[in-house]
């Protein structure tokens, strides 16, 4: 029933346009987007050199969860993303990608024996051991002891496994290991694959700071499994513990992580790790847990930029873009004047000119009308006057053009940035911006055509809301960059300190916000959201 209101929610706001109009804003923002390189914040976050020792290790940790968090998925649906591994069966598909053996997959708590610490208690601790009679649990009686390994018979059948290869709402597929030689517990989520994931995806309104239908999950799992866990780190006291997922599962084991790490037993062994994670939690949220949780965000990807907040703001830019030529024909002549102007100066594909002759067509043209009147156009010569159109040659004189420019522009600003920008200007624009922006254009002419794209991305933006509904990934956010796309956003490009892959790591900090205020609509948005595209940055593969 929540599913099925929000998503009308989202709806209503649209009955009024139709899909075509729809359709069409939705393409044109996405590719201002991409032209714009919308992606990146402004600051860029905090360059992480992949070459210091301490920052190998952690790579080399994450290449072991992301291939576990590659197990949690069926074999084929890898293969179809890219994966160049072929199994016939979940556990030899485990086996393949982890190098384990598949009894290293826990269904149940194994039986063990009397174990005590390893430390300087251990030898006097076990004079004070005494067995039950019955029951076959063991007690420990020393007050002194820091901790003793316990004996735990296996659950009955209708205890929640550690375990389950079938999923449901609020329940993804989930799976526990024990790694003896890494000395290391896990527990590992599976992000969104049916129809049950994507309505606790849908589930996004704000509940206790976060994602609401991910809480859920996460209550589900820390009711039936906190126990569980309490036991396997009490018999594996020097053991780490590391929860991750991807996407949908990266959200539910950061949730977890934050519910544990106040459990006493639990709380200093955890460590999450989450790829390309949703939009979970507030900033205060995200910063309180940067030390045991860290999300990691390859490029464009739209899930980790996707909230209440986030697709409120899109809904704003698509019903202007889609709705706003149903505005423009009532308004007087005063303001059909400045847009026409304003329309002249951005639209054109040239810098304004003094004494342009379209521009004084435009402003003639616009005068024609009396002042106060709605009325259908009359034939006249300011009627069959045509509207400007880009210009198809190249800028000249660019130095000069970019002075005019600049000053235009703030001109422009300053006086109604929104006037002139719907579906077909923005069209417009970008279809021109595309002939220019190749490596070949005079650097001052690119300059001018990327700072009309930005110049309409930021009109768009002052759409948008407050951040108070704005969440992010939680934890430490990393964002993954690729060399390329460091250069087209105008950030610096290293020379070193780089992946394997050629990606740079930026550390984004409070600037997440920034990244998460802004759903990506383009071509690139959703491939980068392939966990086999984040374990190619890393060069894994």
């Amino acid at each position: 029933f929540d599913v099925a209101h929000y998503v009308l929610d989202l709806a209503m706001p649209f009955s009024e346009v139709s899909p075509l109009e729809l359709g069409r804003a939705l393409v044109a923002f996405g590719t201002l987007q991409e032209l714009a390189q919308a992606p990146y914040p402004r600051t860029g976050g905090t360059f992480i050199d992949c070459d210091l020792p301490e920052n190998t290790q952690d790579i080399n940790r994450l290449d072991r969860s992301i291939r576990m968090c590659m197990a949690a998925y069926p074999p084929p649906a890898m293969q179809i993303c890219g994966l160049p591994i072929q199994a016939f069966s979940q556990l030899e598909f485990f086996e393949k990608l982890t190098g384990l053996s598949r009894d290293a997959i826990l269904t149940d708590l194994p039986e063990r024996t009397i174990e005590f610490l390893e430390d300087t208690h251990a030898a006097s601790d076990a004079a004070e051991v005494k067995q039950a009679s019955e029951g076959g649990e063991t007690f420990h009686h020393s007050s002194s002891a820091p901790s003793v390994m316990k004996q735990y018979q296996k659950d009955g059948e209708g205890d929640v496994p550690l375990t389950a290869w079938v999923t449901s709402t609020f329940r993804p597929i989930y799976y526990t290991t024990l790694d003896h030689d890494r000395q290391e517990i896990g527990l590992t989520f599976r992000g969104t694959l049916s129809v049950a994931d994507c309505l606790t995806d849908l589930c996004c309104q704000i509940e206790e700071g976060a994602h609401s239908g991910m809480v859920t999950s996460a209550q589900w799992f820390d009711e039936h499994l906190r126990d569980k866990y309490r036991r396997l780190a009490d018999m594996y006291p020097t053991y780490n513990m590391v929860l991750q997922g991807h996407s949908l599962g990266g959200g539910v084991a950061s949730l977890l992580a934050l519910k544990w790490i106040s459990d006493p037993l639990l709380g200093p062994k955890i460590h999450c790790v989450a790829f390309n994670p949703p939009c979970i939690v507030t900033l205060e949220l995200a910063a309180a847990s940067k030390d045991y949780i860290t999300s990691i965000v390859h490029a464009r990807d739209m899930v980790s930029r996707a909230s209440i907040g986030s697709i409120s703001n899109m809904q704003r830019v698509l019903l202007h873009l889609a709705g706003r030529r149903h505005t423009n024909t009532s308004t007087d002549n005063d303001n059909g004047t400045q847009q026409q102007q304003q329309q002249t100066t951005i639209i054109n594909g040239a810098p304004p000119h003094v004494g342009d002759s379209r521009t004084e067509q435009a402003s003639s043209g616009a005068k024609t009308t009396g002042a106060g009147q709605h009325q259908e156009p009359e034939p006249s010569a300011s009627a069959s006057a045509p509207p400007p159109k880009l210009a198809d040659e190249p800028i000249m004189n660019p130095d000069k053009q970019k002075d005019a420019f600049a000053s235009s522009a703030a001109a422009v600003c300053e006086s109604d940035p929104m006037s002139e920008w719907t579906t077909d200007k923005v069209l417009k624009l970008v279809s021109q911006a595309k002939k220019h922006l190749s490596p070949a254009t005079h650097p001052h002419t690119r300059q001018f055509w990327e700072t009309q794209l930005r110049m309409a991305l930021t009109a768009l933006r002052t759409l948008y809301d407050d951040r108070s509904s704005v969440l992010c990934p939680a934890g430490r956010t990393i964002l993954m960059l690729p060399s390329q796309h460091l250069a087209r956003a105008g950030l610096p490009t290293p020379e070193s300190g780089l992946t394997k892959g050629g990606y740079c790591a930026m550390e984004m900090g409070p600037e997440v916000l920034d990244l998460a205020s802004e759903i990506i609509f383009h071509r690139g948005a959703f491939p980068d959201h392939n966990l086999v595209a984040v374990a190619k940055a890393f060069a894994f593969f």
